[in-house]
């Protein structure tokens, strides 16, 4: 690729290749002006203009110049935010435990089992068993090949704090694997085939 100058009356003047090595003080001085800093033109005067045709006309010279630097630049800059968005692009870790988007579930999936809480639901929950004095119908368990089921507890492992499991993604341990959905969660066991949903409209024991 190459740059051609314009004379007066649109006259074709020399030709620049972008081959051409960059003289450091040119560098140097484009570098300045692309960054709206105080550049040296002094320095194109001292430039072989054979091997810098541009430095016969400092004003086009910089133009150029930051052109080249600038491109240079960006290169530089998009590859450190690739990178970047590369490492950034690693998922948090899940084996503690992990959010629904919304903020509203909680989940911690083991090699053989999984349990997700609920906070606000609009469902009607089971009837609680008669041998259960704490709280029930908002926590639902997958464990050692057993059906999915309600379980009475006096605890919450509901954490703001853990990191969440967005839409469409899934986390897995052993055999047993949960899936965020925009309906609500999905749990199930690979080998026995057991599973639950949990949303705040809804559930479903499988």
């Amino acid at each position: 690729m190459s740059a051609t100058s314009m004379g007066q009356g649109g006259a074709v003047g020399h030709q620049l290749s972008w081959a051409t090595p960059l003289p450091a003080e040119l560098v140097a001085c484009a570098t300045d002006a692309l960054l709206g800093r105080s550049a040296n033109f002094s320095v194109w005067s001292g430039v072989d203009r054979r091997a810098w045709p541009a430095a016969s006309d400092p004003e086009l010279g910089v133009v150029r110049m930051m052109n080249r630097v600038g491109i240079a630049a960006l290169a530089a800059v998009s590859g450190s935010m690739l990178a970047f968005g590369v490492a950034g692009a690693q998922q948090p870790d899940l084996s503690n435990g992990f959010r629904s988007p919304s903020g509203n579930m909680t989940c911690v999936v083991a090699d053989k089992g999984a349990v997700c809480e609920i906070g606000d639901h609009s469902y009607a929950a089971p009837a609680k068993p008669s041998n259960c004095y704490q709280a029930y119908g908002d926590r639902i368990v997958l464990f050692q090949g057993d059906p999915a089921r309600f379980t009475c507890h006096g605890d919450t492992i509901r954490d703001s704090s853990l990191p969440i499991l967005d839409y469409g993604r899934s986390f897995r341990s052993g055999e047993v694997f949960c899936e965020s959905e925009t309906s609500g969660m999905k749990c199930a066991n690979t080998r026995t085939g057991h599973w639950f949903s949990l949303a705040r409209e809804g559930y479903q024991l499988g």
